[in-house]
């Protein structure tokens, strides 16, 4: 009998250990999606499209509008990884261009301020470079509504110097660094517009396209996603 009690008692010391419930594998909780903002300077181009006639007849004035650089901001509320809102502001002095009828051609000074508010979402990604830490691409596209003001003495008793637009929008973003983004886009200010005093001898109401081209460097509010 003493024989199997000491036999026995290691495997006593054992059961304590045995019976020990097994460590639970650490879960990583996947970090939610948090809303954030983006917000910057933006450079550029304003490249107005067309130009318009003034008085038809002996008396005919050609005008157009002249590209000029634009500066401006940006601000993109992120609602998720997909979708966002945004709004943007630029001034641009673009003056005028006008040709007389004896063939002389004057700038005339002017300039545009454009805001507008859109809608981004994302069309594609693709990353490149480094496998171990790549660069990554996002591609978006925008549509949405849009202000313009023309303003200086090339715009003197004219209409159509305020109107509304339609904006559209392509662009793409990638990271910088830890909370920079950078970000090309291109922009097309879509309106209905005659350009002149409004007397039945001038240019009918036509499709007007402004081109912006900017280059924008964003600093991100809130937590990475």
């Amino acid at each position: 009998m003493r024989r199997w009690s000491g036999a026995l008692a290691p495997a006593l010391l054992l059961i304590p250990l045995l019976c020990r419930p097994a460590p639970v594998a650490a879960q990583t909780a996947p970090k939610p999606l948090v809303a954030q903002f983006e917000f910057g300077p933006s450079f550029g181009l304003f490249w107005p499209m067309g130009g318009w006639t003034e008085n038809f007849g002996p008396d005919e004035v050609k005008r157009r509008n002249i590209a000029a650089g634009m500066l401006g901001g940006r601000l993109t509320f992120w609602k998720s990884a997909r979708l966002g809102l945004e709004a943007a502001v630029g001034f641009a002095p673009s003056q005028v261009a006008e040709r007389q009828p004896g063939g002389g051609t004057e700038d005339i000074t002017g300039s545009v301020v454009l805001s507008s508010v859109k809608v981004l979402t994302r069309l594609a990604s693709f990353a490149d470079g480094d496998p171990r830490d790549p660069t990554q691409w996002n591609f978006y596209a925008g549509l949405g509504g849009g202000y313009m003001a023309r303003r200086g003495s090339a715009w003197i008793n004219r209409v159509g110097t305020a109107h509304p637009a339609v904006v559209l929008n392509l662009e793409t973003r990638t990271q910088l660094g830890r909370a920079v983004i950078g970000r090309a886009g291109l922009e097309d200010y879509v309106s209905w517009q005659t350009f002149d005093k409004g007397l039945p001898s001038e240019t009918r109401a036509r499709v007007q396209h402004d081109i912006v081209f900017t280059l924008s460097a964003l600093f991100r509010l809130g937590a990475a996603r």
